[in-house]
């Protein structure tokens, strides 16, 4: 009995000893964490370094400047994406996003302070480049590793990533020093990807395709979760909202600690399926909007640190689950050679969700009124997601029964 159950474990667990390679190891973690660059931070730091320059500044200047990027971001996912499954990716196009995305920083800085044009073409360039190398991560990850082990090389490099930027924007004076920071961790890292990519294996085993019309069902909570995105841009960044309470806090290095716990969200995905991470995420989120509301309505949240706070580490502990379902869902589900195209669909949702919260927000004259709406869509997401279907291999998942069913089958002998 001991020897099958040792049997069962190996079986399981025997594609995960591809992590242990190190050539594997070092791209996927690189990848991930250029990954959580693109996404976490450079956009937030490009704005709040950006945005106090410009003369005149007004609300609409910003709004504009959120709206090019979103719209740079969309027409480089289509142009990307239609590449890819055309021509198949280059290993060079791994080096056009990161070293653009650092060129970009350093000539920010070099030429600011800047207009609003000179500004609109910033942004312009961050958004192309950074859908060029989140698509080209996220390709290798999808080619280069095994599908079981996909949820953790992602959210770990997110969590690692994101951590490290927030520590690193709240802990260094010096925004210009944070920048070239930035650039140099971006061509390092980009720079090991391109010379490990040669290196990574052939052999691909791919995660459960939606081939019918359930595909367009996950555009559902990308959508709404990319809305709450919307909302929380607009209330908190743009109008400086967010800056002002940070500031205020003796602690605020603190709230980067919430991002470290997105590592749960990627073991929780390889070991026990997408949907159950989707939903804890979830309802971390929905939390995190109700307390948001809540303490909005009261006035309590620019009153008290403690809970600003805790209010924000729910919002940040729900975003450190999502991004990576999300990432990893749009990953799993188009074959080799839709690769492109599925991703950007997904993109092009997220997208449309992020403007949606946005115009809501600006439309409803009320912060609170148009929480309120988002909310109300935040609710019934658990069940969409629950009833999406699960893109994680059925054999691992048997796998795993298997396993755990031999293991309290030895305990029951030993009792005997």
């Amino acid at each position: 009995m001991r020897d099958d159950v040792s049997n069962g474990a190996e079986g399981s667990d025997g594609v995960a000893r591809r992590l242990c390679s190190l050539p594997i190891c070092v791209v996927a973690s690189i990848a991930a964490l250029v990954l959580a660059i693109c996404l976490t931070y450079m956009p937030m730091w490009l704005f709040v370094r950006l945005v106090p320059e410009l003369k005149p500044f007004t609300r609409h200047v910003a709004e504009v400047l959120t709206l090019t990027y979103i719209l740079s971001l969309a027409i480089g996912s289509i142009l990307i994406g239609s590449y890819i499954d055309t021509a198949g990716l280059n290993r060079k196009i791994y080096l056009v996003g990161g070293l653009g995305l650092a060129i970009t920083l350093v000539t920010t800085e070099l030429a600011s302070p800047l207009d609003i044009n000179e500004a609109i073409v910033a942004w312009i360039c961050l958004g192309m480049f950074t859908a060029i190398a989140l698509f080209s991560t996220l390709y290798l990850i999808k080619t280069g590793i095994h599908s079981w082990n996909r949820g953790r090389v992602i959210s770990s490099g997110f969590a690692i990533g994101a951590f490290l930027n927030i520590l690193l924007y709240h802990s260094i004076g010096s925004v210009t020093e944070v920048a070239f920071l930035q650039a140099g961790v971006l061509v390092a890292t980009t720079t090991v990807l391109y010379l490990s990519t040669s290196r990574l294996p052939n052999e691909v085993i791919d995660s459960v395709h939606i081939r019918d019309f359930r595909l367009y069902l996950f555009m559902i909570p990308t959508f709404i979760f990319a809305m709450f995105l919307g909302y929380l841009f607009r209330v908190f960044v743009i109008t400086g909202k967010l800056h002002m309470i940070l500031s205020t806090m003796k602690f605020v290095n603190l709230l980067s600690l919430p991002f470290l716990l997105a590592l749960a969200s990627g073991y929780i995905m390889d070991k026990y399926g997408r949907k159950e991470a989707g939903i804890v995420g979830h309802m971390i989120l929905l939390l995190g909007s109700v307390t948001l509301l809540a303490h909005s309505l009261s006035g309590v949240l620019e009153k008290s640190h403690i809970a600003s706070a805790f209010t924000f580490a729910l919002i940040e502990i729900g975003y450190g689950f999502m991004i990576p379902y999300f990432m990893v869902v749009w990953s799993d589900i188009p074959r080799e050679n839709l690769f492109g195209r599925v991703f950007t669909l997904g993109m092009l949702t997220g997208a449309a969700g992020v403007v949606a919260g946005v115009l809501i927000t600006t439309l409803a004259g009320n912060a609170n009124v148009a929480l309120s709406i988002i909310t109300s869509m935040l609710i019934p997401m658990s069940y969409i997601i629950f009833k999406l279907p699960e893109t994680l291999p059925q054999e691992r998942l048997m796998r795993e029964e298997i396993r755990r069913y031999l293991k309290k089958a030895l305990e029951v002998a030993k009792r005997k």
